[in-house]
């Protein structure tokens, strides 16, 4: 709009020069003819010749002074055309190349426009996953403090028993181990349980499951084709390791049944550990040859799976 509205006042401007141009023409033709009307009139009048050729070089002067009065002003006037010309050309090009770096802009706009709105969309997605896995931090966090408000008394009892049991270790004897060694002489199980003992064996030397003391109940498992018998203490079939300090007899013949070519094997759990310790200690004074397996509870079986070639530590 704004381009057309100067487009017309430039072509406005170009026909009030040529209207003046053509006026100013008129004028200088109507002075002429004027003149030469005039010029006429005279001659016919009765006047001395001298005087009428005066008037008429005058004139003719005049005449001239119009002329080149009129061919200035047309030169002045075509020079102001040109211009003109020139500026609108200069202008119309001006407004191209604004056109044109306005058209660039635009697009190079255009194109971040664009790039921002993926950013954008990138940006919003990763915010959401980041929302989502701060909800599910937010929702472990809550449930493992809830887990631990439900464990913490448990964990504080243990705390103050295993204090107890660092107390009684501080004021225990020095314990002593003989070095493990490996012997091709097959175990004889025996399960130790608070102050008692119950044999396992088995008896045979095949290690059948019909070869286990009666004192212990088996179940007989199959892991990877290999037979695995897993035993627990009857209760009230155990007998009792210590008297006064000493080995009780029934211990004392337990050991004594054991074939020569057997070596004793205990399994303790954790409630044995005062009698055991006192059985080991006796034991190293008699340099009896035995094995010891750790329970990891008191109420643990025993699993074992027996044979007569392989290595076993004492």
């Amino acid at each position: 709009m704004i381009r057309r509205r100067r487009s017309e006042e430039d072509d406005s401007s170009l026909e009030l020069l040529l209207d003046t141009m053509c006026n100013t023409f008129g004028g200088v033709m109507f002075i002429a003819i004027s003149l030469l009307v005039i010029i006429s009139m005279m001659t016919q009048s009765p006047v001395k010749e001298s005087e009428a050729r005066q008037d008429t070089a005058t004139v003719i002067e005049e005449l001239e002074s119009l002329q080149k009065i009129y061919a200035e002003l047309l030169k002045t006037i075509q020079l102001q055309a040109e211009q003109i010309k020139l500026k609108k050309q200069s202008t119309i090009d001006e407004k191209l190349q604004e056109i044109v770096l306005l058209q660039q802009l635009l697009e190079s706009t255009k194109v971040k426009l664009e790039a921002a709105k993926l950013q954008e969309k990138t940006l919003t997605s990763m915010l959401q996953k980041t929302r989502t896995v701060i909800n599910e931090l937010e929702r472990k966090t809550l449930e493992q403090k809830i887990t631990l408000d439900r464990i913490e008394p448990d964990l504080l009892d243990k705390r103050q028993k295993l204090a107890k049991l660092q107390e009684e270790l501080r004021n225990a004897p020095t314990l002593s181990f003989r070095t493990m060694e490996r012997s091709s002489r097959a175990p004889f199980f025996m399960m130790i349980k608070d102050d008692m003992v119950y044999p396992v064996g088995p008896w045979g030397r095949e290690g059948k499951s019909s070869d286990i003391d009666k004192s212990v109940s088996t179940t007989s498992l199959n892991y990877q084709g290999e037979a695995i018998v897993s035993c627990r203490p009857v209760p009230g079939s155990g007998i009792k390791i210590l008297n006064n300090g000493e080995f009780s007899d029934e211990f004392q013949k337990l050991l004594g049944r054991v074939p020569p070519e057997r070596v004793p094997k205990f399994f303790i759990t954790p409630g044995s550990s005062r009698t055991v310790y006192k059985m080991r200690e006796i034991m190293k004074q008699k340099n009896i040859y035995h094995g010891m397996i750790l329970g990891e509870k008191d109420d643990s079986p025993l699993l074992f799976k027996y044979s007569t070639k392989d290595d076993y530590e004492y």
